[in-house]
């Protein structure tokens, strides 16, 4: 005639927790579901992560331009085309600056060369950590992070455009 506290197993079910069956008794894990992912979601998710560690590894490789764009130029590719065309920037300008300067851990050059390229840099990060551990433990993400994901993917779209507007105004 013990008292049961709600989450802790009953002396009924022979002290085994039913949610404990689904999981295989491990502890839950801050930001995976109990859902095992397919090996077809954790390759993509694999090569998703080579990517995105790829690209701040070259932008670690590149040095940060000191005018706060054209560091894309040291890869071989053309100035901006809007830039050219137009004379004004694009959304992207400085993004690659912003992602070389984060790298090294400067966060004010990296906000001043592009803020929403600094924080695409930090959610890449995060997005990178979140692959690694699906990849890992074979779990999917729960509702909530890739609620939170999607989140993130529109306020940097929205950001970059608003960010570009301003500039726009000062350039």
């Amino acid at each position: 005639m013990g008292v049961e506290f709600e989450g802790e197993p009953s002396a009924s079910s022979g002290g085994v927790d039913s949610d404990c069956i689904d999981v295989g008794c491990a502890r839950p894990l801050v930001g995976l579901s109990g859902e095992s992912c397919g090996f077809g979601v954790r390759g993509l998710v694999a090569v998703w992560v080579l990517v995105g560690g790829g690209l701040l590894g070259v932008a670690r490789s590149l040095s940060p331009a000191s005018a706060g764009l054209g560091t894309h130029q040291q890869l071989g590719l053309p100035p901006c085309s809007m830039r050219m065309l137009f004379g004004v920037r694009c959304p992207a300008c400085g993004m690659t600056t912003s992602w070389s300067w984060l790298t090294r851990g400067d966060l004010v050059a990296s906000a001043s060369a592009n803020l929403s390229g600094m924080l695409l840099g930090f959610f890449v990060l995060v997005l990178l950590v979140l692959g690694l551990r699906l990849v890992w433990y074979g779990r999917c993400l729960s509702r909530r992070v890739n609620w939170w994901v999607g989140f993130g993917v529109v306020f940097l779209g929205v950001l970059s455009v608003a960010e570009w507007l301003v500039r726009l105004q000062f350039d």
